[in-house]
């Protein structure tokens, strides 16, 4: 929008520099205090008061409406308006895509989230039985709206157990729970300092989930301390069926 909008009539009318009146209302109602008719500046914050103000002197003085208004250098030179242009169809094509990839997110998630951490402190412990033990930290989201019960086991090698006090793990709707728990598997098993075994997570009746994860033992541990501290805080690659 800018004074002068209409165009002048025959030199020395009282009307020859258009509709614009000086009034001021449109600068004394801005809340920023831009002059809109300059043209439109980066204050503006696109309230309209302007326009209200300006629409209400131009009916009292029985002058066109919309001297400030909403609009474009094309519009105001008359040329054509077009409905279907290319910016539409590629709006309209993003919408559609991003409204499917939100459905599809929805329709697929399950019904939990469990993420494996590795845990803080010491990468493994000794234990008197000829084991070793890995701390881990399990982080369990219920995305139901009724109570759940989770049971979790190990398998991949021989003797691979878990010892846990919290499960069986009950949570409520909606509820999440970090919990601690011990990887325990025979120090035999062990090659070069490793023991990959899977971890299995369920809750009757249709929810399985089972993570790949690697224990850190004795053997050719150089290096795996440091390994440990840069996998304390990641999760590992969750299998969902």
């Amino acid at each position: 929008s800018a004074k002068n909008l209409s165009l002048p009539i025959a030199a020395g009318s009282e009307e020859a520099h258009g509709d614009c009146v000086d009034c001021h209302l449109c600068v004394t109602t801005c809340p920023t205090g831009i002059d809109i008719r300059d043209g439109l500046q980066m204050e503006c914050i696109g309230c309209a008061q302007c326009i209200d103000a300006c629409d209400e002197v131009m009916t009292r003085l029985k002058r066109p409406r919309g001297l400030i208004r909403y609009s474009s250098q094309a519009a105001m030179t008359g040329e054509r308006k077009h409905i279907l242009r290319p910016r539409v169809f590629i709006y309209a094509t993003l919408l559609l895509a991003l409204s499917t990839a939100f459905t599809l997110v929805l329709i697929n998630r399950g019904p939990a989230r469990i993420t494996l951490l590795r845990g803080l402190g010491a990468p493994f412990v000794e234990m008197q039985q000829g084991e070793i033990g890995n701390q881990v930290r399990i982080h369990l989201i219920n995305r139901q709206d009724n109570p759940r019960t989770f049971a979790i086991a190990a398998e991949g090698v021989a003797g691979a157990r878990v010892q846990s006090e919290d499960f069986p793990l009950t949570l409520g709707p909606g509820e999440s729970r970090t919990v601690p728990a011990l990887l325990i598997v025979p120090a035999g098993e062990f090659t070069r300092g490793a023991c990959n075994i899977t971890v299995i997570f369920c809750s009757d009746p249709d929810f399985v989930q089972r993570s790949a994860y690697k224990l850190l033992g004795p053997g050719n541990t150089h290096g795996l301390t440091d390994e440990s501290s840069r996998q304390s805080d990641q999760p590992t690659r969750e299998n969902q069926s």
